[in-house]
This record gives C-alpha cells, structure tokens and sequence, in this order.
C-alpha cells in the first residue's frame, strides 16, 4: 500500500500519516495533492485538512503547473489527466503514447507539459490546449 508522512525533523517524530500516493506539493508551498481512492485529493498543509476532492483514474505521478492552478497526472492508462484545482474539475485527458508513460514536467513558464513514454517518445503538449482555450 501507499503510505504518506509526515515527520517533524527538528525531533524526528512522525505528525501524521495517511494512505496515499503520487504526493506533490504546490509551488507555494500551501497544498498537498495526492491520489487515494479513485480521487486526487487536496490537503491544506497548515491545517491538515482536505479542501478537495476530484474523482480520477488511479494517478502515480503528479506535476503542478508553475502558477499552481492545474495538476497533469499520470496512470496506468498511458494518457495524460488535466486536473483545474481551482475549480476542483477534471478537465481533460490527452493520449498518445503507445506504452507507459515515464514521465512527465512542465516547462517553467507553464505553456508546454512534456511526456516520456516507453514506446520511446517524448511528447510536447500546448497547455492552453489542455485548457481547452
């Protein structure tokens, strides 16, 4: 099972755990995303409380975009999913790899997100497409 932590390091004691995978905190620093259940889940890091949660298939790596607004996921299913946090949606899902799917990053100012597949590709894809703008 997936399990998430989290630990106090000045004293080495654990605060709090739960299940959970593919955690990425927000660039600033506020929120934790992370996949349990069917649903990518948000966690309010200074109260500890979840503000969200948005069904999706099973997601095992999480990017935020630079300005913390959406989260790409990737799964088993070889397809990009495009999350909008602030309106708590799942937007769209982009496919067009032939195996799993490796990786996945934005590009600093936020415009590209790009894949890396098994099939040996690498894939560009226009955020602003995913936005469906």
């Amino acid at each position: 099972f997936d399990l998430v932590q989290f630990w106090n390091l000045e004293t080495r004691e654990l605060v709090k755990a739960f299940r959970g995978a593919a955690a990425r905190i927000s660039p600033d620093g506020s929120t934790l995303a992370f996949y349990h259940e069917q649903k990518l889940r948000l966690l309010d890091l200074k109260t500890m409380k979840q503000t969200g949660a948005i069904a999706s298939p099973r997601l095992n790596r999480l990017v935020w975009s630079p300005d913390g607004k959406h989260i790409a996921g990737k799964g088993y299913d070889k397809a990009i999913h495009w999350i909008d946090v602030t309106t708590g949606t799942r937007i769209s899902q982009a496919t067009g790899h032939g195996k799993y799917i490796y990786c996945i990053v934005f590009s600093p100012d936020g415009k590209w997100l790009a894949t890396g597949s098994g099939d040996g590709s690498v894939k560009l894809w226009a955020v602003q497409r995913m936005d469906g703008e």
